[in-house]
């Protein structure tokens, strides 16, 4: 069964200096150790549909959305066994869970239910529902994603309302909404990016083909900018605070600037979709039709390699400390990892696996794979 789960007395203790830990990754990428070996070490049954993932690095909790059960299952990740079945309120009822985030620092998940149109907040170690989001009920906000900045005053959950075109800022602890921010047309990827003296929201809205920027001080719109199709991702370069938006219409990835303005247009592969940063230079987009990965070099903008990957590419998340990028074939039943040299390795998994969770804390380290038709998680 392996080491049980930190209570939450032993817990609180780690939380407080994960905040430092965190902030040391992309400075420990050089000298990280890896521990895995990219091989497959269980399979657990989950609930009808599960996609988004997100760890909690303090209690190794694995959260999973299980879209089509509306629910949430919750993995031990250091024995690798379902410890909770979380439902989502109201019992009995469509709600669609298609996002999850993690407050480490606080042991709690945040769950975007896109039907019901709420946002569940999630508090370890019981896994019970503590609050949702003022207004829920109606399917018409139909929550689609999710961003959090832990380190703000009061720490902010981002929402991102693909129905009401607009982003929900709530209060990360009482649920309590701040602010309702309206942007463009069907909202649906998020990504924040905080440094001293500087704090963004970036929201890629799907059918206005823009990408709407939010001060996340004072929660007024600085900018929009105007991209040549819908957005579908956004990753954000920690150290230059410039925002990566893939447009799979164009086959480009459009860089924002930390003037709010577009800085540059890099071409890529064909219907490129997700996109992660392993570091403070180099990003990985997936290529859904093309069958590839590019690497994006950001000090200058540009293609530096392209790999190989399975049947349509989807999700990309890094892995700092091993300098690696886990690519989800959603088309298939494979993920491909990519190393630090660019080598491919390629894992069996379920069925249109859909995205990857990395605990980079946990040793030997470990990644989770949802696969949305075999109900699993790798």
């Amino acid at each position: 069964m392996g080491t049980p789960v930190p209570d939450r007395h032993a817990a609180v203790g780690v939380r407080t200096a994960l905040a430092v830990l965190l902030a040391c990754v992309f400075v420990l990428c050089a000298v990280g150790v890896s521990y895995s070996a990219d091989i497959p070490i269980a399979t657990i049954p989950v609930g009808d549909g599960p996609s988004a993932v997100a760890v909690d690095v303090v209690t190794n909790a694995v959260f999973v959305t299980d879209y089509n059960d509306d629910a949430v299952t919750v993995i031990d990740g250091v024995s690798d066994t379902v410890t909770a079945t979380v439902p989502m309120p109201p019992t009995a009822t469509q709600t669609f869970p298609i996002a999850v985030v993690t407050d480490p620092t606080r042991g709690l998940a945040y769950v975007a239910d896109f039907w019901q149109g709420q946002v569940v907040q999630i508090s370890e170690p019981g896994y019970s529902v503590t609050a949702s989001m003022p207004g829920a009920g109606s399917h018409g906000e139909a929550p689609r994603a999710l961003a959090i900045d832990p380190a703000s005053t009061p720490p902010k959950l981002y929402v991102a309302n693909y129905g009401s075109d607009s982003v929900t800022v709530l209060n990360a602890l009482t649920m309590a909404r701040i602010a309702e921010i309206p942007v463009g047309d069907a909202p649906r990827a998020i990504a924040i990016f905080t440094s001293a003296g500087r704090r963004r929201v970036f929201v890629g809205n799907r059918y206005t083909n823009n990408v709407t920027i939010i001060d996340g001080d004072t929660g007024s719109v600085v900018g929009t900018v105007t991209l040549d199709g819908p957005p579908k991702a956004i990753a954000v370069n920690g150290a230059g605070g410039k925002a990566y938006v893939t447009v799979p219409a164009t086959d480009r990835v459009f860089v924002i600037g930390t003037t709010d303005t577009v800085v540059a247009t890099i071409t890529v592969g064909d219907n490129p979709v997700g996109i992660d940063f392993r570091s403070s230079q180099y990003g990985l987009v997936a290529c859904y039709a093309g069958r590839e990965a590019d690497v994006i070099d950001a000090n200058t903008d540009s293609v530096v390699a392209t790999v190989p990957t399975g049947p349509g590419p989807f999700n990309v998340t890094a892995a700092p400390l091993d300098a690696k990028w886990y690519v989800t074939n959603k088309l298939g039943s494979t993920v491909n990892v990519v190393s630090s040299g660019y080598g491919v390795t390629t894992v069996a998994v379920g069925a249109a696996p859909y995205q990857v969770a990395v605990n980079e804390l946990l040793a030997p380290r470990e990644a989770y794979c949802s696969n949305f038709t075999s109900d699993t998680v790798t």
